[in-house]
């Protein structure tokens, strides 16, 4: 059986390009079967990760989570300025490019 990365499980293995482009299928399989991401490398230096779609759903969703939070903290730290009396009432955006 072909082990590209040895026996051992780490959080990612390191291949390098050209391992792809003699044994794409195999790697493919290894990132699927063993949910393992693998870190593609030219002349020592990453290039590109091929990870299980898992991870990129999740990646996905974490972003958007982050977004949102973002926005809600934004609107939160408008809301305690207006309380705080240091919202200014805008009657038309024009208003914003003249701050």
């Amino acid at each position: 059986m072909w082990f590209p990365f040895g026996i051992y499980n780490y959080m990612y293995k390191d291949i390098y390009s050209r391992e792809i482009q003699r044994n794409y299928k195999k790697i493919f399989e290894f990132v699927m079967r063993d949910g393992a991401p693998c870190i593609v490398k030219k002349r020592d230096k990453p290039q590109v990760a091929i990870v299980p779609m898992k991870y990129l759903y999740d990646y996905e969703k974490m972003k958007e989570d982050c977004e949102i939070n973002q926005v809600l903290n934004t609107i939160r730290e408008g809301e305690m300025e207006y309380k705080a009396g240091k919202a200014k009432e805008l009657k038309d955006v024009k208003e914003i490019l003249d701050w």
